[in-house]
């Protein structure tokens, strides 16, 4: 099978080429798919993986990674992670309010 007729078949989820999937997870690395900004980083993510394959498609792309990952899950997970941080962040402001409150009472 000649390189253009190996990029005009589709790839089939959970069956990608080692080094597709090898460059994959440099990217999940890289640019995490879950959380808020997962569709900005699945853009770089899709980037990075045309390099190897020009007709790959960002939908290719997720519905491997759901053969890989509980996506959902892991999006449930840093929702958590992500208020978490706003409650630490907003208490620590409030702290620190309080804090210059009182060292101006003196």
């Amino acid at each position: 099978m000649s390189k253009e007729e190996e990029e005009v078949v589709s790839l089939e989820a959970g069956n990608w080429p080692s080094d597709l999937e090898l460059c994959l997870f440099h990217g999940i690395q890289q640019y995490r798919p879950i959380g808020v900004h997962r569709h900005v980083n699945m853009v770089m993510i899709y980037l990075m993986l045309r390099r190897l394959r020009p007709a790959i498609t960002v939908e290719e792309i997720w519905e491997h990674l759901e053969t890989i990952y509980d996506l959902e899950s892991l999006n449930e997970m840093e929702e958590d992670v992500d208020e978490n941080w706003t409650k630490a962040l907003q208490a620590k402001e409030l702290q620190s309010e309080n804090i210059g409150d009182f060292l101006n009472e003196e």
